[in-house]
């Protein structure tokens, strides 16, 4: 439906790379390419709807349908770019390109491949798909078959038979979920859990939009850090993407101070045979729910985790969107979640014959806030990257989340005894910008209470505007006679030194009133 609102759109294609090292053989690549593409039948799908009837016969009552044919025809176009100046960055501008390039849901082919040349030794092989047909875990499953494929024609062994399940069996499988007691238990899981939903805390205050584009900042762990992540997850009878989901959940609270925090989940639902072993789209995004305050310690919030992300995966085939229809929430599972964590697990150990692989991540679809993407690397480190919808930050507004979170992230490996508040977050030259907004044209102030300090501003330079809120203005002599009221009238209620008190503003500027005074 998105789709067809807005059919230019590029939200919705995924794309990566491999990097394939060593003699390739282009011309048995394409043969195995073409091979893999015949076996998967997902990618002979497309999406019809009223306006496609001449298409197809049958009438489609102005339902979107998914239909299976023939993959039809399809080029896998091969540049060489080995000559010029920088061969691997000409490449991923050409891609990033490519993947700018709109598909069409109704005539297909929902799938793009090239084969880039970049050195006598070093080819790119560049994988577009809409995210309609597969998903991160499904494209793995596609790229592995290409590799054994190609291994066994170089080597002149059987193929053997397609290790692909069938789209109809996938479907089918899914109907039989549907009609389950299994559904009913997911589906009572999540309600339960979400009876009450919190409102979904974000990073910025800005209004959600569709995102045209995102953003992306980089930053790779080395290995020794990386194990010594690792080495704090163990001691705390977790798995390191446990305690990255746990900085991105109280990197939330700590920005915005909400306390009942829900995250994106990213799961692969992906729990039986068939499912494993099937290209496709099942990917989900469910929600996690943690409730921190700054006393919560770093090993509380990884327990409560920890057990909030061993529960999503018991559960995690009821369909994200389908929860948010149940919660009767418009915003769909963007307004129950806030940013989202995806820790790509695939094996993407590929081998092409004499040929090593390394596989890059270009875009993984819609992006309508903030995503946390982490993928283990071969060395041994640790690839985060910080996807932001292009509509709502800058590059430089996620080198600074980025760089907070990479902070709380060294504060849970050394001490996960500490308290979550307790970290410093303003770097030196934030700090300078805040004291800047704070310093107002008055010079130094000396030392004191505040309220005493506050007292020397009414009397020495009472007509001064103090408070600024909106279209609201007041002197520190107009603040000083309502805190004096406000006193009066607490002392006359019986409030004393040490005792708590409950003060409900109906505009911002009046908790200044209890602050001076009380």
């Amino acid at each position: 439906m998105a789709q067809r609102i807005n059919p230019d759109g590029l939200q919705f294609q995924v794309g990566q790379y491999v990097e394939i090292r060593g003699p390739l053989n282009p011309a048995l690549f394409e043969s195995a390419l073409r091979r893999a593409v015949a076996e998967a039948d997902t990618l002979h799908a497309r999406f019809l709807d009223v306006d496609d009837l001449d298409d197809i016969d049958g009438d489609l009552d102005g339902v979107p349908h998914q239909v299976l044919g023939p993959p039809g025809d399809w080029a896998l176009r091969t540049l060489d770019l080995s000559g010029g100046p920088d061969p691997r960055a000409a490449a991923e501008r050409w891609m990033r390109e490519e993947l700018r390039t709109p598909m069409d849901l109704a005539r297909g082919p929902l799938f793009s491949f090239a084969l880039i040349k970049t050195a006598a030794d070093r080819f790119v092989w560049y994988q577009g798909y809409h995210h309609i047909v597969t998903d991160g875990a499904g494209s793995t499953l596609f790229a592995r078959r290409v590799a054994e494929l190609y291994t066994a024609f170089q080597r002149g062994e059987p193929a053997g038979e397609s290790p692909f399940s069938s789209l109809t069996a996938l479907l089918d499988q899914e109907a039989e979920y549907r009609e389950s007691e299994e559904f009913e238990r997911d589906r009572r899981y999540w309600l339960e859990r979400f009876a009450s939903p919190p409102q979904a805390a974000r990073l910025t205050t800005a209004p959600g939009t569709e995102p045209s584009d995102f953003l992306r900042h980089t930053t790779r762990i080395g290995a020794d850090e990386a194990d010594r992540l690792r080495e704090a997850a163990r001691a705390a009878r977790t798995h390191w993407s446990v305690v990255l989901t746990a900085v991105v959940a109280v990197y939330l609270h700590r920005l915005t101070g909400a306390e009942d925090i829900t995250l994106g989940f990213a799961v692969s639902a992906r729990k039986d045979p068939i499912s494993r072993r099937t290209p496709g789209t099942l990917a989900n995004i469910l929600p996690l729910r943690a409730e921190l305050s700054a006393a919560t310690t770093w090993a509380d919030v990884l327990r409560r985790l920890s057990r909030e992300v061993r529960m999503a995966l018991s559960h995690q085939r009821y369909r994200g969107e389908d929860l948010a229809r149940d919660l009767h929430l418009t915003g769909g599972v963007p307004a129950l979640v806030g940013p989202e964590v995806n820790v790509m697990s695939f094996d993407w150990d590929l081998e092409f014959d004499e040929c090593r692989a390394t596989h890059h991540n270009l875009a993984n679809g819609p992006i309508p806030d903030v995503s946390v993407m982490a993928y283990e690397q071969p060395d041994g480190g640790i690839r985060i990257d910080l996807n932001g919808n292009a509509d709502l930050y800058s590059p430089q507004d996620l080198a600074d989340h980025q760089r907070r979170l990479f902070a709380l992230l060294e504060a849970v490996v050394v001490d996960a005894g500490g308290c979550v508040g307790g970290v410093e977050l303003v770097s030196v030259v934030e700090r300078g910008v805040l004291l800047g907004w704070g310093s107002g044209g008055v010079g130094a102030v000396g030392s004191g209470t505040v309220p005493g300090v506050l007292g020397e501003r009414v009397a020495g330079c009472g007509g001064a505007v103090a408070v600024v809120c909106g279209e609201v203005a007041l002197s520190y002599g107009e603040l000083g006679v309502r805190s004096d009221r406000l006193a009066r009238f607490l002392v006359g209620c019986g409030v004393g030194p040490e005792r708590l008190v409950g003060w409900c503003c109906r505009v911002r500027w009046m908790w200044w009133w209890c602050c001076w005074r009380c």
